[in-house]
């Protein structure tokens, strides 16, 4: 969790979000924002890990993209989970698959 703070500390102080705005790195991270508090509600259903890389997606690719990235990983995350019959599955997986099949589409475009 301290690399994730980390990491988004240094992205913020360098400005490493290139033609990204202001504005869209703080919009991006609102998703992530989100997930954190439901983790709060929750008591960690969702966890800290999943908000915090949530929140650098949105950093770094802005608020488009991690919206479709967090649609991806939570139809992945369901599809999975009623597979295996489990009522919960590790969610980084699923984002990181959301990450890979967002950039695919870009590229394809």
């Amino acid at each position: 969790m301290l690399f994730s703070i980390g990491g988004g500390i240094i992205l913020v102080v360098t400005g490493f979000w290139g033609s990204l705005t202001t504005k869209d790195v703080l919009i991006g991270s609102l998703p992530g924002i989100s997930c954190l508090a439901v983790g709060a509600v929750t008591r960690e259903k969702l966890g800290y890990g999943d908000g915090l890389t949530v929140i650098l997606i949105g950093i770094v690719e802005g608020s488009v993209p991690v919206c479709i990235i967090f649609i991806f990983a939570c139809f992945g995350a369901i599809c999975v989970g009623a597979i295996l019959g489990k009522k919960s599955v590790p969610f980084i997986p699923f984002l990181t698959l959301g990450y890979v099949i967002t950039e695919v589409i870009k590229e394809i475009k």
